[in-house]
């Protein structure tokens, strides 16, 4: 017999989804949701700080707006925050 006639006899069942995986699959997008949800509110606060004050964190009114303009499920921080890396890098590599 020769090597390349003989294949391993792997009897792999297929993957079942059990209440378990799907639940906590659930509870996960729940909870980003729900950080999502914290988080769009603490920016909607941005909105009520000077422009002297967002600039000291790196930002500007119009990316406090463009945050917001995201669908209502989308965490805001995450575009605020690469906003603000940009921003950061940017000025770095001016001097």
């Amino acid at each position: 017999m020769k090597t390349i006639d003989t294949r391993p006899d792997l009897d792999i069942a297929p993957a079942r989804i059990t209440f378990a995986i799907f639940a906590k699959a659930l509870g996960v997008r729940l909870l980003v949701l729900l950080r999502a949800l914290r988080n769009r509110r603490e920016v909607m606060n941005l909105e009520d700080f000077t422009e002297d004050q967002l600039a000291d964190i790196g930002l500007t009114r119009e990316d406090v707006d463009r945050s917001l303009a995201t669908p209502w499920y989308a965490d805001p921080s995450t575009q605020l925050t690469r906003s603000a890396w940009q921003r950061r890098s940017h000025l770095r590599r001016l001097g």
